[in-house]
């Protein structure tokens, strides 16, 4: 057997922990460290069982020095996959092969945690699979992109906010660029010198960092549960019939954009170089290789992108590069801390074959973005609704609002108003007079929009929201109540829900506190999710 990383030496505790000793499943043949990873400890466990048969486990150590919260990881992956099952399962398919499956400890965990507090998970292996580390051919490269699609279809109805964020900002460009300014300002100046260029290059497209994230704060794009890390290797393909079978590697998934993961599949097999290939006159961006990937991209989402989404693919692709190249150039300006390297100037040599990458996709702007509008329009999909920009003006309004209704106290059984300083105790005269202002706000946005709130096309077919009781009560369940109740009541309703202040509810499905994109999205449009937020939709 290979040798096994010291940090990993309570192995044999895990696997007692998970259940899958030779106890159970034959003698051990095989417990060696399997595949490519960089981050996570990953092991293979061979058994030949009793009836001379093979069983195969994967077996990881989670590197908590990257991914500092292991449960919370644990629990965006078991809620993920256990959501993708129950989908695969109601299309017939092969639930065990097609997603991964978390295996339980011992006790019902979805981890370990050994003696030495390295933590553990589990996976059944999954048989004649292969992982491929390069694009070997445009079939492969559109396979991959039909999988990534379809995972991110398979997700589109789950709640994104619910997830927990792995890595903070990990594709915030942003702030990915203000980590780069500070890395220019406090990093080695021998290096700063040497990459001169390369600094000149990323502060010249500053103003484009924010393009993605302003858009889904004016609601224009909608946050997704994204796999963030959408390498070609990050599938396993059937042996047999080549064909994409699972996505793997689910640490970073999170909520974010589709085109996050659109473009760092781009970024990273589209390209004609390697990532850290030397001679840059051999890196360019394979037009079609970017156009097969597009269409396989699309074809795996089957219309559950918006419209807006899809003409920002290209910008998805180059701000992916462009962020990967400023996280290799600061982490070789502060001393090679993050990446490994394997040669002086390894993290420089990635930083230039990605800011090469962007340089010729703005030469071939205009062909990637008839590339994108060439493909056919059943890919796209009109289900989501952006807010108008003075829809987002009076929703800033309706949010300071918010933070001053008058609501029920539950626990004390009268009226206060949350903004008060003292938590001054109201009158039930007091408290009517804030619900009748509740009410003269969403009249004030059943006129602003004219004809009243559209609801966006639903499955079952709807008429529109055009009375003002129901923007009324579009409003109130957008602020968290169930079923668009009032608010301002001396009793729970009839399903056992207290009323709550403002400031403490949820939207629907969700894990946020309402804010300015969401009511401003309901004051232009509501989208029915099922939940009852609006008249005569039905869970």
């Amino acid at each position: 057997m290979s040798t096994i990383n010291p940090a990993c030496a309570r192995i044999d505790e895990a696997i007692e922990a998970f259940g899958i000793g030779s106890a159970i499943n034959g003698r051990l043949l095989q417990k060696d460290p399997y595949g490519n990873g960089h981050i996570n400890d990953t092991f293979r466990l061979r058994y030949e069982t009793p009836d001379h048969s093979e069983k195969n486990y994967i077996l990881q150590r989670m590197n908590h020095d990257i991914f500092r919260n292991p449960p919370l990881l644990m629990e965006n992956i078991v809620n993920v996959t256990e959501h993708l099952r129950g989908i695969i399962l109601s299309r017939g398919g092969d639930a065990d092969r097609e997603t991964l499956n978390v295996l339980k400890t011992r006790d019902g965990a979805s981890f370990f945690r050994d003696t030495d507090n390295n933590y553990w998970r589990g996976f059944p292996f999954i048989e004649r699979s292969i992982c491929l580390e390069k694009v070997g051919s445009t079939k492969d490269f559109y396979d991959s992109a039909v999988a990534f699609g379809n995972f991110q279809k398979m997700l589109a109805d789950y709640p994104a906010t619910t997830l927990h964020e792995t890595i903070p900002n990990f594709h915030n460009t942003p702030s990915r660029f203000r980590d780069f300014q500070r890395a220019v300002q406090n990093g080695d100046r021998e290096r700063a010198a040497l990459a001169e260029k390369e600094i000149a290059f990323a502060l010249d497209r500053a103003s484009e960092t924010a393009v993605l994230t302003d858009l889904l704060d004016r609601g224009e794009l909608p946050l997704r549960v994204t796999h963030n890390d959408t390498k070609l290797n990050n599938i396993l393909f059937d042996r047999d019939t080549r064909k994409a079978l699972c996505i793997i590697d689910l640490d970073t998934v999170m909520p974010g954009l589709s085109l996050y993961d659109f473009g760092d599949s781009i970024r990273f097999g589209a390209s004609t170089g390697a990532e850290d290939e030397t001679d840059l006159d051999k890196v360019t961006l394979d037009l079609s290789l970017f156009e097969a990937f597009t269409k396989g991209y699309l074809e795996g989402c089957d219309g559950s992108l918006t419209a807006r989404e899809v003409e920002m693919l290209p910008m998805g692709a180059k701000l992916m590069t462009y962020e990967c190249g400023i996280r290799f150039l600061a982490d070789f300006l502060t001393g090679d801390t993050y990446f490994k390297i394997h040669r002086a100037n390894h993290n420089l040599d990635r930083a230039r074959t990605q800011f090469k990458l962007v340089a010729d996709m703005e030469a071939k702007w205009n062909q990637m973005a008839a590339i994108v509008q060439n493909v056919p329009s059943k890919y796209e999909s009109a289900q989501y609704s952006p807010a108008r920009p003075d829809c987002i003006l009076f929703a800033d309004f309706l949010c300071y609002f918010a933070d001053k209704v008058v609501v029920y106290d539950s626990t004390h059984h009268n009226y206060r108003n949350e903004d008060s300083h003292e938590n001054k105790r109201l009158s039930k005269r007091t408290a009517r007079r804030g619900r009748r202002r509740a009410g003269l706000f969403c009249r004030i946005i059943y006129i602003w929009n004219g004809v009243g709130c559209r609801r966006a096309e639903h499955p079952a077919g709807s008429a529109d929201l055009t009375h003002e009781r129901d923007v009324r009560r579009a409003v109130l369940g957008a602020c968290g109540h169930r079923r668009g109740r009032d608010i301002h009541r001396d009793r729970p309703d009839t399903a056992g829900h207290q009323p709550a202040l403002l400031s403490d509810v949820l939207l629907p499905g969700t894990k946020i506190k309402p804010h300015r994109t969401a009511l401003a999205q309901i004051s232009h449009g509501i989208q029915c999710d099922g939940r009852d937020i609006c008249a005569g939709c039905k869970p």
